[in-house]
């Protein structure tokens, strides 16, 4: 009698989830990961695209004070020269266009004028381009100074910054984007895109 009381016991210490049990747990941890995962994506790209706004309304914003001062814009590697704001992630000397969350600036003295990417890029038009990381948008600010209306758009790109053109084009038709989206005539042309003429570009971002 005892002999079988003790082996009773012993078999019941040994028991176990069943397989049957084990596949409900995994499948109720399948749903609830492919739930969470794309939200979890979505969240980390939408801080990823809001620190990109924030960076590129920081740099405007540091680029204007400049001009102020100076008369003049700095282009991004001139920035890190001259230690503007240097929390920042300027995009450094060389490089064309924004990529992964860096700032990237050129500036011109004219129209038609290829911008300077060195440390001694200054100018009067400004291009000022952020992207955020691992992602296909681009916030674009142009600004000319030189027109004797200066003129200022704002504009978020879906796509690479390295799609849109710099300013070697030629000079851009007057005319100031209205508050909100602008009509589709005036600056810039046609021939600066995305769009034709301020169709798409705002007042701010």
């Amino acid at each position: 009698m005892l002999k079988h009381l003790s082996d009773k016991k012993r078999r019941g210490d040994e028991e176990g989830f069943t397989l049957i049990e084990l596949m409900v747990v995994v499948l109720i941890m399948g749903i609830l990961a492919a739930i969470a995962i794309p939200t979890f994506l979505s969240t980390t790209k939408s801080a990823k695209n809001t620190a990109a706004l924030s960076n590129a309304v920081n740099a405007a914003t540091s680029e204007i004070s400049t001009f102020s001062t100076q008369q003049s814009f700095d282009n991004s590697a001139q920035a890190i020269a001259q230690n503007v704001d240097p929390a920042l992630p300027w995009a450094a000397a060389a490089v064309t266009s924004s990529t992964n969350g860096n700032i990237w600036v050129g500036t011109t003295i004219a129209w038609a004028t290829a911008p300077l990417n060195t440390t001694a890029g200054t100018g009067t038009i400004m291009l000022l381009e952020s992207q955020p990381t691992n992602s296909t948008r681009c916030y674009v600010l142009l600004d000319d100074q030189l027109d004797a209306t200066p003129e200022v758009g704002y504009y978020v790109y879906s796509g690479l910054c390295s799609a849109l053109p710099g300013l070697g084009g030629a000079s851009p038709a007057l005319g100031t984007p209205a508050a909100g989206s602008a009509s589709a005539a005036g600056h810039p042309s046609a021939t600066f895109p995305p769009t034709g003429g301020w169709s798409g570009w705002y007042s701010t971002f």
